[in-house]
This record gives C-alpha cells, sequence and structure tokens, in this order.
C-alpha cells in the first residue's frame, strides 16, 4: 500500500505540470460558523497508468489513506470525461476540522480563507509538499476551483456569486490577494424555518376549515 501511494506522489510531481491534475474543493458554511469541508481529486489516466501503475490500485492507496485521515467523512470513486480524456479520482464530502470556522457577528457569517493556506493544502494533498505556486501551477495548465455554500445570499471579493454559492479559480486570482472574504447574513436556523412551516400548514388549515364553513357568498355550506 505505502509503495503504491510513493508512486502516486512521484507521478503526481511530473504530471501535474503538464495539466494531468484537478482539484476542487468545496465549504458548506453554516449559520452558526460550523464548516463542512469536501475535496475531489482527478487525475488524468496516463498518470493512474504511469510507470507501469494500476489505476485501480492506485484510488483504492488513496481511498484507504482518506479513510484513516477523515474517519467520518463520506469517500467514493469518481470519474469523468472531458471529451476522449478520462479522470479518475477519489471524492470525500463531509470533512470537519475544528480550526476551520467562520466568524458570526451581528447577524453576520463571514469566512476568511487565506490563499497561501490553500496553497499549502494543494501541496500537501497531491504534491506531497512539493514547492510550487499558484502561478506555477496555472502556466501548465493544472486545474484548483473551490466552491463556498453560505447560509444565505453571499458576497466575495474574488470569484463568481450566485445566491448563496461561490465559486472561486484559486488560479486565477486577482494579483496580489492574499485572502479570499466570504460573507452573507447568518440566516434563520432549521429549527425556527420548521416552526415556521409548521405555523404556515396550521394557518393555511384553518382558512381551508374556514372556507368549507362558508361559501363564496359568505352563507353557510
Amino acid at each position: 500500500m505505502k509503495k503504491t501511494m510513493m508512486k502516486i506522489l512521484a507521478a503526481v510531481c511530473v504530471f501535474v505540470l503538464s495539466g494531468c491534475v484537478r482539484m476542487r474543493m468545496s465549504m458548506d458554511v453554516s449559520s452558526s460558523g460550523d464548516v463542512k469541508s469536501g475535496v475531489t481529486l482527478l487525475f488524468h489516466e496516463d498518470l493512474m497508468n504511469f510507470n507501469g501503475a494500476n489505476a485501480e490500485e492506485q484510488i483504492d492507496a488513496m481511498m484507504s489513506q482518506y479513510r484513516e485521515q477523515y474517519p467520518d467523512a463520506v469517500i467514493k470513486k469518481v470519474e469523468e470525461k472531458d471529451g476522449d480524456t478520462v479522470y479518475a479520482g477519489v471524492s470525500v464530502s463531509g470533512i470537519v476540522n475544528d480550526a476551520l470556522k467562520a466568524d458570526v457577528s451581528e447577524g453576520m457569517v463571514t469566512l476568511r480563507l487565506p490563499v497561501s493556506a490553500l496553497t499549502n493544502e494543494f501541496a500537501a494533498t497531491v504534491l506531497n509538499g512539493a514547492n510550487f505556486s499558484l502561478n506555477d501551477l496555472k502556466e501548465h495548465g493544472a486545474q484548483i476551483t473551490l466552491e463556498v455554500n453560505m447560509p444565505a445570499a453571499a458576497s466575495c471579493n474574488v470569484g463568481t456569486v450566485e445566491g448563496r454559492h461561490v465559486f472561486i479559480d484559486l488560479l486565477d486570482l486577482p494579483s496580489g490577494t492574499a485572502e479570499i472574504v466570504v460573507t452573507s447574513k447568518a440566516g434563520q436556523p432549521l429549527s425556527t424555518l420548521l416552526l415556521i412551516a409548521g405555523g404556515l400548514l396550521i394557518a393555511g388549515g384553518g382558512a381551508y376549515w374556514l372556507l368549507k364553513r362558508k361559501g363564496i357568498s359568505g352563507e353557510e355550506v
């Protein structure tokens, strides 16, 4: 198993600079500031079969590593096609990191992400600590993206915002961007929403009962 993982890490450093690796990170932010993250890591089929390696064995090794690192996460194999090119890898969701938390103040949720930390995450996850900058990776065709899902309509200093969803190409940040800042209203907790929904159902039931009791003319039915 360890030998297989070493093959992966050695091969990645060769192929990442030819655009053979795609990494998609996601972060789901709650109204209380808790963050659950996920990552999808995809490799070009040529990389998976590099130097006589077996693609299935490499993916199984990655899954085992993630299970050991994140025992409570949901881990599964993924495969995508881009034209005639096949990418295969692993998807991990539901990662809870106590060190990653959004600030909640005066009804607003703010998630601050230092760009250097995201770069280090990619280096640690994919490059085994190799020293590459985001610009190095961009120039050689790698893809690294981040999706942040906020409790309510979001705003962000970079990327594209669609409602409460923020999409960021981490290799296409404006020059000098040191921090990604995503904000939204805290929104209402699920318990409050359920109370509201219950109240609407009761009100709707009462209105229906009254309409059944009276005809359109106001007379008793």
